[in-house]
C-alpha cells in the first residue's frame, strides 16, 4: 500500500512539473470549480473590452502530442509585461475533474522571459501580487495558492 502512495506521489509531481515546462512556476492558484468554468472567467476578463488582451500571436494555441494550453496576459501599466498562464493536467483529466490548477508560468519584460528560477522572491511577490489584483480578483470563483 505505501509502495502505491508513493507512486501516486511520483506520478502527481512529474505532471506538476512537466505541466509548466521546465522552468518551473511562480505560483499554482487552485479552484473549486472545472477547469473551462475557470478558462472561460478568465478570458472574458482579458478579453473584456480588449484591456489584458496579449497580441493574438501570443493566444495562438500549439497543437501536438504535447497540447500547451498557455494563456497570456497584457498588463499596460508600468511596468508593461506579459504574463504566461497554464492549467495543469490533460485535456482527459480536465473532463473528470471538479477542480483546477491554475500555474502563473512566467512573466516578459518585453525582452526576456522570466520565470521563477530568474526571479528575487520580491519581484516574484510583485508579479504574484500585481497578478492577483489585476486578473484573480474579478473572477467569480475564489482560489487557495499552493
Amino acid at each position: 500500500m505505501k509502495n502505491i502512495k508513493n507512486n501516486i506521489f511520483i506520478c502527481f509531481a512529474v505532471l506538476l512539473l512537466t505541466s509548466c515546462g521546465t522552468t518551473g512556476h511562480i505560483q499554482f492558484y487552485n479552484f473549486s470549480i472545472t477547469k473551462d468554468v475557470v478558462e472561460n472567467d478568465l478570458l472574458s476578463i482579458i478579453n473584456k473590452d480588449s484591456v489584458y488582451s496579449a497580441p493574438s500571436k501570443w493566444n495562438d494555441y500549439e497543437l501536438g502530442i504535447d497540447t500547451v494550453y498557455d494563456i497570456f496576459v497584457l498588463l499596460h501599466s508600468n511596468p508593461k509585461e506579459i504574463y504566461q498562464l497554464d492549467f495543469v493536467g490533460t485535456p482527459s483529466e480536465w473532463q473528470n475533474n471538479v477542480t483546477c490548477t491554475l500555474a502563473l508560468v512566467g512573466v516578459f519584460d518585453g525582452k526576456l522571459w522570466h520565470f521563477e528560477k530568474d526571479l528575487s522572491s520580491k519581484e516574484e511577490e510583485r508579479v504574484m501580487k500585481r497578478f492577483e489584483t489585476e486578473i484573480l480578483s474579478k473572477l467569480k470563483y475564489k482560489y487557495t495558492k499552493e
